[in-house]
C-alpha cells in the first residue's frame, strides 16, 4: 500500500526487515538504493543489500532507500534505539 509521508508527502510504502521491524521505503526507485522490497504473505519484505551485493545485483531489478535516509524530517519519527527496552 502506498502512502504519503506526514511530513514531507513522499510516497513511501511501509515493509518488514528481518528482524521484524517496520520501516518506511519509499516507493521511487533509485539507482544507489540498498533495499530491495519482496512480496511477502502481509506485504512487503525489506531485504537490505550490503555493498559488494548491490555492486552485482540485477540492474533490470528495482532498488530503493529507506525513507528515512530521504526524508528532511527523519529525525522527527525515528524512535529511540532503546525504545521498549527495559533499563537495568
Amino acid at each position: 500500500m502506498i502512502v504519503k509521508c506526514r511530513s514531507c508527502g513522499a510516497e513511501i510504502t511501509w515493509a518488514k526487515t528481518s528482524t521484524g521491524a517496520t520501516m518506511p521505503v519509499d516507493v521511487a526507485p533509485s539507482d544507489d538504493g540498498n533495499i530491495v522490497l519482496l512480496d511477502g504473505p502481509r506485504g512487503f519484505l525489506a531485504v537490505t543489500l550490503h555493498d559488494d551485493e548491490r555492486r552485482s545485483y540485477r540492474p533490470d531489478k528495482k532498488r530503493h532507500k529507506a525513507h528515512f535516509a530521504t526524508c528532511p524530517d527523519a529525525n522527527v519519527h525515528r524512535k529511540p534505539r532503546n525504545a521498549g527496552r527495559a533499563t537495568p
